[in-house]
């Protein structure tokens, strides 16, 4: 992972730590596991073996899997907003933006399905 990733400085605010990396580590591996085997099926193990790891390591970073959801939706999110940002932004005309955020929207699920 590229440690001046505009989204993660956008999302932490600075140059992340060895902490902060391993916790976006986490949540990346998360949302893999969602998209695998769904959030009830998600659980500390499947994320620890998306990572190669182990479960006391990802729960070292997080102490509830609710966390690791909503820092996954937020991660998502703030990904989503940019990628759609940059499509409506290059568009001067209201009905261009709209066509825009709708095409940023399905662009960015297309390839981003996992």
């Amino acid at each position: 992972m590229d440690m001046d990733n505009p989204l993660i400085l956008s999302i932490i605010g600075h140059k992340p730590r060895k902490g902060e990396m391993r916790k976006i580590q986490i949540i990346q591996a998360a949302i893999s596991s969602i998209a695998r085997w769904g959030i009830e099926k998600t659980t500390f193990e499947s994320i620890a073996k998306v990572m190669g790891t182990t479960r006391s390591n990802v729960n070292y970073h997080f102490k509830e899997k609710d966390e690791i959801i909503l820092a996954a939706i937020k991660f998502i999110v703030a990904q989503g907003r940019e990628i759609v940002a940059s499509y409506v932004t290059q568009e001067e005309d209201p009905l261009m933006k709209l066509i825009a955020y709708v095409d940023g929207n399905l662009n960015w699920i297309a390839k981003h399905l996992d």
